[in-house]
């Protein structure tokens, strides 16, 4: 619900953005196409008026006058005629000439007459659906500045309105069908932008309900264990031991989960838990598998511990220190030595009869290799694109006083060092887990 809400509040966000910027571009657009037209319609007025006018100059200067025929004349040989409106008249508003009579008596304008420069103006003639665009110019007794008439120049601009009009209803429709794919577009953006952190939020969830059930699991152990110890007020120490080991057993557990937690939480904090150095890789899986040995050996497992140089092979946990100088990686020592602790014992865990081999080995490209195999239960399938999730338990596993965080935690550990890990696994054979990390340039010096 949450989710939803948030998608359909940026769905809206989006189209605001979209209906802004598209109106604020159509009308630039709109605006600038019909005042470019009038620029071109002014243009062709003032040519019309550059030739007209030395002509109706003429006419309203000479004393008797011409004839309106002549002055018709006159202006048809100037081609005057068409979508070009035009009318004459003297100093008292009387009509000399015009090609257009009934236009002429609806544009003129007594108020206008007379007046010191040109006037501009659109005319719309309601009565006979005509626009017109118009210019007034004054003309004036060249001697003596006195008022002799003026001459009126326009052109017909219907098909030029009628051309705005349609570019207006088009940035109109692709409007409406860009509103349209707007609202579709934000909303499939806005779920592909909200999927990430559904998933984050979701394995956040999912993180808070398993940490809850795991803390709550060791604290109700201890708890019903001092209860029990509780009631046996009047008995000694030594007669709860089983309960009070059982209470150490739990606390050493959730001491451990809390530590997990903490380290992967400072790593989804980005908090900095690594410190590069030069380390010896051999002796840092020498130090875990010497750790771990005897409580394989002790299920009846055979411990190998394998070095596999360009000339030398090793198969035992005493290594030529000349071997040692090529396996160096640059890391944190701690958490390299929490890595391979963790690969080793869960090998031990899941497996009940045969081996665990720990190789380490010289890869391509300046990387060493280090795999850990198993002779165990192994990994169906399915769980292996699963098994470095928190809190994730097979069901071969389900059982196991582990709280699922271990590979999550190698996996960390891995990237960190700029890494790679593999898992290969059989149902009832093994498993393998491989780890390449990147070897220092000092080993190849």
């Amino acid at each position: 619900m949450m989710f939803a809400r948030v998608r359909i509040t940026l769905t809206l966000v989006l189209v605001v953005i979209f209906v802004l910027l598209y109106a604020a571009t159509s009308t630039s657009v709109y605006a600038l196409m019909r005042t470019e037209t009038l620029r071109e319609i002014n243009a062709e007025i003032k040519m019309q008026a550059n030739a007209i006018l030395p002509v109706a100059r003429r006419i309203l200067l000479q004393e008797n006058g011409l004839h309106t025929i002549s002055i018709l004349q006159t202006f048809d040989h100037l081609q005057t005629q068409g979508k070009f409106y035009f009318s004459l008249r003297n100093a008292q508003g009387m009509l000399l000439a015009t090609n257009q009579p009934m236009v002429a008596k609806y544009l003129w304008q007594p108020s206008i007459s007379k007046r010191t420069h040109k006037n501009w103006r659109t005319v719309h003639l309601t009565f006979h659906h005509l626009v017109v665009r118009m210019v007034t110019i004054p003309i004036y007794h060249p001697h003596t500045l006195q008022y002799a008439g003026e001459l009126q120049l326009g052109e017909h601009m219907n098909g030029e309105l009628a051309a705005i009009h349609r570019l207006q209803s088009i940035l109109l429709e692709v409007g409406l069908l860009g509103l349209i794919g707007a609202m579709i577009a934000g909303f499939y953006v806005s779920g592909v932008a909200l999927r990430p952190i559904r998933r984050s939020w979701q394995r956040q969830q999912q993180f808070v309900a398993d940490a809850s059930h795991e803390l709550r699991t060791p604290l109700a152990v201890i708890q019903s264990n001092l209860d029990v110890v509780l009631g046996h007020a009047k008995e000694s120490v030594e007669d709860n031991f089983e309960w009070l080991n059982h209470v150490k057993s739990e606390s050493r557990r959730l001491s451990r989960l809390v530590t997990d937690l903490l380290t992967l939480a400072k790593a989804d904090s980005n908090q900095q838990l690594i410190q590069m150095n030069p380390i010896d890789w051999i002796a840092v899986n020498r130090r875990a598998f010497e750790s771990l040995m005897l409580f394989g050996e002790a299920k009846g497992l055979r411990m190998n511990f394998h070095i596999i140089d360009k000339s030398t092979t090793s198969t035992s946990v005493e290594t030529n220190a000349n071997d040692e100088s090529t396996f160096i990686v640059v890391g944190d020592e701690d958490r390299l030595y929490q890595l391979a602790f963790i690969l080793l014992d869960n090998a031990i865990t899941y497996t009940y009869e045969g081996e665990i081999n720990v190789q380490l080995r010289m890869g391509k490209n300046h990387h060493v290799i280090l795999d850990v195999t198993d002779t165990g239960i192994g990994i169906k399938k399915e769980h292996q694109k699963h098994i470095f999730d928190r809190f994730f338990k097979g069901d071969h596993n389900r059982t196991s006083s582990g709280a699922g965080l271990g590979l999550a935690i190698a996996l960390w550990i891995v990237e960190s060092h700029h890494g790679k890990m593999e898992v290969e696994s059989t149902v009832g054979k093994g498993t393998t887990f491989r780890i390449i990390l990147p070897a220092s340039s000092k080993a190849h010096a």
